[in-house]
């Protein structure tokens, strides 16, 4: 038996976690004191939270059971709980607990740690278990012996959900079912139906399945039948192939002999034919070759012959390579000619170069010297004293150049002085700008000071006014309410005296004797009725079997209604009788069918199916064939653009022509315009084209100035040629190179893209044909499938059909001999006399439990209108004396508001002052920005101006200073040497030029001459090579003529007639036996097919195995039908225990709270109460489980009334009170702990005391009970010392706070409270 011992709390709610308070329970009885807060509530939550693991109800997830880090100043608080108790076997068990609360920025984190559970031996052994081995919660049920329902409902019930049994329907329907463990035995009735629903739908479709297989089986026993038929009938055939076989064989044998003579024979001949065609071409050969030479005939042997082709040979080799000797230096000759013509291209163009950057050197220079010259005078350093079209020297250059740094550096100087002088003056107006803003600030802070209060106290003078205003108001009010207040005792004693309660009273108890009366005649009538039935058992035999047949008739009536439309499209009419068995045989046509359709529409996807594929690997085929014409075409517009692709190779070739003769022009120029200029230049020149002399020596000097700009321009114009005609080049390589696309773009366009497209579009022909066909299949099918649906769906239906067709016949004979037995009896007082009688006097009972009802709703209907209007009364008294305490606050709300108003005045007259103030300090500061404004003007035009002066300094420093780089680069480049050195180079190169020209001409003579000798020389070689052929062709034809002879020898040693006529007579004997066996062959791959049909068809599902299937299948139908039979039973047996137990709990529940009641309430209004479950459902495994709604009614005399809703704060709090005792007292054999928290709530001085010896009685009662433990919290002191004056009870626990506001628990002596 199981007793809790001691608790240990710390860190829980308002308990300190660093002092551990500890706690022991004493027997029978615990009593526990204190104020309200102080944490008495606390003790049953830890001992809760420790029996079951919940934290309490709106705990916020158990984040408020914790004590608040926030009252420790930590960011982190752990809690730890810990319980001492005897285990159901009276053994020592340790609990412990753990939590950790931690705040975050927002909200606190509750975790739980590691806890322990410690088991004492009898001999003082420890077995400890941590939480990571053990799960708390399932092992404390066990040591308490009680369910976790009785734990939280019953024994450690919170204060907050003590009323639960007269909480609404369905919370208190949810509390008992787990307080009876309901729910795992629903669980198990539900299981038990479902699986027994299952087994009927099993059963009839095994039996549909038992009676196809019969079929198949019989079909599959035809098949066998026929399988052996044909396998004699192959057997015999085979023997007569083989027969034959034999008699071919020596026929075949000589064939082959004689087709092989026949054969030697005709290659014989062809060899002599072959021969002779031979000869006839060798011999016009002959012909030609003769004809050929003519007179050339050489008379000489073959070898002579070939002697002489060997000498003319040796002698033509040495012309070859004297020519291939002169063509070598040809070749090098030219190649050294072009390499003379590069080298001087490229000095000529380097000359030209060279000459335009010695002109820019001069004109820097001139440039340089001129801009020196100005700025000397505009720096006053005075004149040079020399010509001024004399270059200056580099002192001279310097010594300007470092004058004028220093000119831009005063003119930084001024700069930066100006800017300094300016930002003093600046600073210096800010600083007064700012104190004056400040200054202004102070006085609008002051202003808005001033506005603010007055707004405030406008406000509240309003809020005054208003309330004075409603105090003027009350006066009227006043005067209704008094006058409500009379009407309504008025109607009070109306009420009071319009009905008299006592009447009603005695006519309801009148109504009620009368219904006692009636239910006496009641049992009368069913002792009669059963007398009745008893002596009619036969006749109400044949009542039963006439509804049977009555029920029989209407199930085969809907059965024929419901499914006649569908018989009659599958049958074409209505039969009357085996339609179960036509149905199924049109099921198993229509089967067959379906398979010849699935079979066919196989065929044709699997056609359709290979030509997708086909039109998919065309399609794939034509998208890579349009990406491939798509990349070519782009290929080809990213080089040739719009253009024709021909068109713009030609116009390239034509532009790359022009390019190069501008080139050549350009280059021919330079060198003609350099002679031409140093012929100018000589004393005395004249024209270098017409050799006139010049009048005057300036138009020489103009046609020099022109034809050195001329000069000047040659070399830019050859660089751009060069670049052009290497463009030029390079996309018309990048054309060519495209000419194998372009070929490829005409066969795609022009043949393989369309070919595909006619392909594609007979592949997508065919498809559409292929799908239509497969459409029209499927629909043929799905009409037989939906044929089959409708069938398959008949078949349970006419099944029991059939069934009650049958059973119909039955019960008539049974009915038929029934009859004859009742012979011509006759009863005057039947059962149906009776059962009317029965009938009325229950109506007549209903109506006085109407009568009887609404005469005490009437009661309690003008209770409650009494109520209600001494509640209004009570409202009215206390709004009048409210009215006059609201009256009496006038006078002190008019001097409120008129200091209010003197106040205001006040703050007006100030806010006038401030506000000059501030419009005085508004024009200076506008004064002292307008001045700034001009300062920062002023500075900004005096900076700009320096600014500009500098950058311009600046700007031309940095230009001679870039000039003078430049003209220095020149001077280190060593240029001037550099052009005397090329003119040289390319004088020499024109000498050498043209004396290889000279050579090249020379060996280009001797070459023609050597190939026209070359030429000559071989006509006599190929003369010679033809008098050769001549000689070996008439050596073949005397060759083949003597094959031939010996050919003709060889055949005519065969006698050719006579193998003829034995061929003949030889395949006329092989194709009559051949025929034979043809024929034999045939009916032998008949019978094999037959023989393959029946084997598939016994290999098929239906028919493979079927004698067993059958059995088996007849196996699961009987055992299925006998498991569903016991399932019945188990359910009916289980349903019957559980409502037994039900109701022998509830009848020991309820009179243990009747008791319990009679001995506790005070009142005379109730007699005592109970716990009612109403039954909801139906009996048997078909209808739905019977279970139990719960409510809690109370009793006066013999009426029960609700209590929920009916009874007042006190009376629920006692009710719940005694059933959660009734409760343990049923339920906790083997925990006797039940602790009681605050059970005084709401109830007055006389049920307080009849509660508190109540309780002691039960305690003095049980106080031999070794388990039995009761503990009891309350703050109402009165009780204690009542709950004391126990011999039971020495000693109780009083709660407190302390300083700090940490709950303590100390243990005081029960006759302190005295």
């Amino acid at each position: 038996m199981s007793v809790i011992e001691k608790l240990s709390i710390s860190g829980i709610r308002s308990f300190d976690p660093d002092d551990r308070q500890v706690i022991k329970f004493f027997q029978p009885l615990t009593l526990i004191l204190g104020p309200n807060g102080c944490g008495k509530t606390t003790l049953i939550e830890c001992l809760r939270y420790m029996a079951t693991g919940d934290m309490p109800p709106n705990s916020d997830r158990g984040g408020s059971f914790v004590h608040d880090p926030k009252f420790v100043n930590e960011q982190e608080v752990k809690a730890r709980v810990q319980l001492q108790f005897k285990d159901v076997l009276g053994k020592k068990v340790v609990v412990a607990r753990a939590l950790m609360v931690t705040q975050t920025l927002k909200k606190l984190t509750l975790k739980t740690l590691e806890g322990s559970i410690k088991r004492f031996g009898p001999n003082g052994e420890v077995i400890e278990l941590s939480t990571k081995c053990a799960e708390i919660d399932s092992e404390m049920i066990g040591f308490l012996g009680v369910s976790k329902a009785i734990l939280n409902h019953v024994i450690f019930c919170h204060q907050e959900e003590s009323n639960w049994p007269l909480s609404e329907g369905k919370a208190l329907k949810q509390r008992f079912d787990e307080i009876f463990a309901a729910t795992r035995y629903i669980k198990a009735l539900e299981e038990i139906r479902k699986k027994r629903n299952e087994m009927t739908s099993e059963i009839k479709v095994y039996q549909t399945q038992v009676e196809s297989l019969v079929n198949n089986k019989r079909k599959a026993e035809e098949f066998h039948r026929e399988l052996e038929s044909n396998e004699c009938r192959l057997s015999a055939c085979k023997d007569s192939i083989q027969d034959l076989e034999r008699k071919l064989k020596p026929i075949s044998d000589k064939l082959l002999d004689i087709k092989a003579k026949q054969d030697k024979i005709g290659n014989l001949q062809g060899q002599l034919d072959k021969s002779l065609e031979l000869i006839t071409k060798y011999e016009k050969d002959e012909k030609d070759l003769r004809r050929s030479i003519g007179e050339g005939l050489f008379e000489g042997s073959k070898e002579d012959l070939e002697e002489e082709m060997q000498n003319f040979s040796a002698f033509m080799s040495q012309k070859r390579k004297k020519l291939e000797k002169l063509q070598q230096e040809m070749s090098n000759l030219q190649k050294k000619l072009q390499a003379d013509q590069k080298v001087k291209l490229r000095l000529l163009e380097e000359l030209g170069k060279l000459k335009s950057e010695h002109e820019r050197h001069k004109q820097d220079v001139a440039l340089r010297d001129n801009k020196l010259r100005t700025l000397r005078k505009e720096l006053g350093m005075g004149d040079l004293g020399f010509d001024e079209e004399e270059p200056l020297e580099e002192s001279q250059v310097n010594n300007i150049m470092r004058n004028l740094k220093q000119r831009n550096s005063a003119t930084l100087s001024e700069f930066q002085n100006c800017k300094l002088k300016h930002e003093t003056d600046e600073k210096r107006l800010q600083d007064l700008i700012q104190s004056t803003c400040m200054e202004k600030a102070q006085k609008q802070m002051k202003l808005s000071s001033n506005n603010e209060q007055m707004a405030k106290n406008k406000t509240t003078l309003r809020n005054i006014n208003d309330e004075l205003n409603r105090l003027d108001s009350l006066a009227n009010l006043q005067d209704n309410v008094e006058k409500e207040l009379q009407e309504s005792e008025e109607e009070l004693r109306n009420l009071e005296s319009s009905i008299d309660v006592e009447d009603l009273r005695h006519h309801l108890s009148q109504k009620r004797q009368k219904r006692e009366e009636s239910e006496q005649q009641m049992t009368a009538l069913n002792q009669e009725m059963n007398t009745l039935q008893k002596e009619s058992k036969v006749r109400h035999e044949i009542d039963l079997i006439n509804k049977d047949i009555n029920a029989k008739q209407e199930a085969i009536d809907k059965v024929t209604i419901r499914h006649k439309d569908s018989l009659i499209h599958l049958l074409g009419d209505m039969p009357k009788e085996s339609i179960y068995e036509k149905v199924t045989a049109l099921n198993n046509n229509l089967n067959k069918k379906i398979e010849e359709m699935n079979k066919c529409m196989e065929k044709e996807r699997s056609n359709l199916s290979s030509l997708k594929t086909a039109e998919k690997f065309h399609m794939n085929q034509l998208i890579l064939k349009k990406e491939m014409l798509t990349t070519n075409q782009n290929k080809i517009f990213d080089v040739c653009g719009s253009q024709n692709f021909e068109n713009g190779c030609e116009t390239l070739k034509n532009n790359i022509k022009e390019l190069q003769d501008e080139k050549g022009a350009l280059t021919g120029s330079l060198y003609l315009f350099n002679k031409y200029i140093e012929k100018l230049k000589k004393p005395r020149p004249c024209c270098p084209l017409c050799t006139r002399s010049f009048q005057q020596v300036e138009e020489a000097q103009v046609l020099i100035s022109d034809l050195q700009k001329k000069l000047h321009s040659v070399p830019t114009a050859l660089e751009q040629k060069t670049k052009l005609i290497a463009e030029k080049e390079k996309m018309l390589n990048k054309m060519l190179e495209l000419k194998p696309v372009k070929e490829t773009i005409s066969d795609l366009i022009e043949k393989e893209i369309p070919e595909l497209e006619n392909k594609l579009e007979n592949v997508s022909e065919d498809i559409s044909k292929s799908n239509t066909k497969i459409m029209e299949m499927e629909e043929v099918l799905d009409n037989i499938c939906s044929d089959m649906k409708t069938a398959s769906t008949l078949l349970p239906d006419l099944v029991l059909l059939d069934q009650n067709q049958n059973e119909m016949k039955r019960l008539d004979r049974r009915l038929s001999s029934l009859k004859l037995q009742i012979g011509s009896k006759d009863i005057s007082r039947n059962v149906q006399q009776v059962s009317e009688e029965q009938n009325t006097l229950q109506a007549q009972i209903k109506n006085l439990n109407r009568d009887i009802e609404k005469s005490q709703q009437k009661i309690n209907n003008f209770i409650e209108e009494v109520q209600q209007l001494k509640g209004r009364i009570n409202d009215l008294k206390s709004e009048k004396n409210k009215m006059c305490s609201d009256i009496q606050k006038k006078s002190s709300l008019l001097d409120q508001s008129e200091n209010i108003g003197k106040e205001n005045e006040a703050l007006a007259k100030a806010s006038k002052e401030v506000k000059k103030e501030i419009g005085i300090l508004e024009v200076k500061l506008k004064e002292l920005n307008r001045e700034r404004g001009m300062v920062l003007q002023t500075k900004e035009n005096e900076l700009q101006k320096l600014n500009s002066k500098m950058r311009e300094e600046e700007r031309e420093t940095e230009r001679i200073e870039k000039i003078s780089q430049d003209i220095d680069k020149y001077i280190q480049a060593n240029k001037e040497t550099q052009l005397i050195e090329h003119e040289e180079k390319i004088q020499e190169l024109t000498f050498q030029f043209d004396s290889k020209r000279e050579e090249l001409n020379r060996l280009v003579t001797t070459e023609k001459a050597l190939h026209q000798d070359i030429s000559s020389q071989e006509l006599k070689y190929r003369n010679l090579e033809d008098n050769k052929k001549l000689m070996e062709t008439i050596e073949l034809i005397g060759q083949m003529n003597s094959e031939c002879q010996k050919l003709k020898d060889k055949i005519g040693g065969y006698d050719i007639r006579s193998l003829h006529s034995d061929l003949e007579r030889f395949n006329a004997e092989d194709r009559r036996i051949r025929k034979e066996r043809e024929e034999a062959t045939l009916r032998e791959t008949e019978f094999k097919v037959k023989i393959k049909e029946c084997r598939k068809q016994l290999q098929d599902e239906m028919f493979k195995d079927a004698e067993k299937k059958h059995k088996n299948k007849c196996i699961e139908l009987r055992t299925t039908q006998l498991a569903c039979e016991d399932l019945n039973k188990y359910y009916v047996a289980l349903n019957k225990a559980i409502m037994n137990y039900h109701q022998l709990k509830m009848k020991e529940i309820n009179k243990i709270i009747k008791d319990l009641w009679i001995r506790t309430y005070a009142g005379n209004d109730i007699d005592y109460i109970e716990i009612q479950s109403d039954e909801d459902g139906d009996r048997g495994i078909e209808k739905t489980r019977r279970t139990f709604n719960y409510r809690v009614v109370m009793f006066k005399g013999d009426t029960p009334t609700d209590m929920r809703g009916r009874c007042s704060a006190g009376q629920k709090v006692l009710a719940s009170l005694i059933i959660r005792l009734a409760l343990a007292e049923t339920f906790c054999l083997n925990c006797g702990i039940l602790a009681l928290d605050e059970p005084t709530t709401n109830l007055d001085r006389e049920n307080i005391s009849k509660l508190a010896h109540a309780l002691i009685d039960i305690v003095q009662s049980r106080s031999e009970q070794r388990n039995f433990q009761l503990i009891i919290i309350t703050h109402d002191e009165d009780f204690i010392e009542l709950l004391g004056r126990s011999e039971t009870v020495e000693h109780f626990y009083k709660v407190s706070k302390d300083n700090n506001a940490h709950s303590k628990i100390t243990k005081l002596c029960i006759s302190k409270l005295n």
